[in-house]
């Protein structure tokens, strides 16, 4: 039996919006600002279309985490071609709007290596979109995450002690509230 954690709904007004610099409009108008602010750091996207518009631009995510679905749509543009050699990839699962355990474990191992030149894809069977807050919760302080807002742009958060805790917040108030 795989643990999940569901998040409480309450908070989910909170986490439609963008937790970082949101840059609206068409990728493509504004990839130089993206690059400029995200070059030269460790980069994690969640989501095929942000995860499949980096690599376009020959950007490799450290880190990314995909589920092969978008707008609850099959996505079929194959990220896996453009990924490098070097990526090690998992699949697992993960079932709409919870969070497993093992997704967390699984953070957890790949955070505590220096993953400055090292790459994974996590390929989720089920929903990826709440791996973004154990990413935020794991990640190391001024890691660049990446990820889409739909039909507004691309999201790019700067890991602070700050999100780290609101993050924290909600997931123990999401333990509290539906475990104990």
């Amino acid at each position: 039996m795989t643990f999940l954690l569901k998040i409480s709904k309450k908070y989910y007004p909170i986490l439609k919006k963008p937790l970082g610099k949101l840059y609206y409009g068409f990728f493509y108008k504004k990839k130089y600002n993206i690059i400029k602010s995200i070059k030269d750091n460790i980069i994690i996207t969640v989501g095929d279309v942000t995860t499949f518009n980096l690599l376009s631009i020959n950007i490799f995510p450290n880190i990314c985490i995909i589920d092969g679905i978008t707008k609850r749509k099959r996505y079929n543009f194959s990220i896996f071609s453009k990924l490098k050699n070097e990526y090690i990839i998992y699949y697992i699962h993960n079932k709409p709007g919870s969070l497993s355990l093992y997704l967390f474990s699984l953070l957890k191992n790949i955070f505590i290596e220096d993953i400055t030149n090292k790459y994974y894809c996590i390929f989720i069977n089920g929903e990826e979109d709440l791996s973004i807050l154990p990413i935020i919760i794991l990640s190391k302080l001024n890691y660049k995450i990446c990820y889409g807002q739909p039909k507004k742009g691309i999201v790019i958060i700067n890991t602070t002690i700050k999100l780290k805790k609101k993050i924290l917040s909600i997931v123990y108030n999401s333990i509290k509230n539906n475990y104990l």
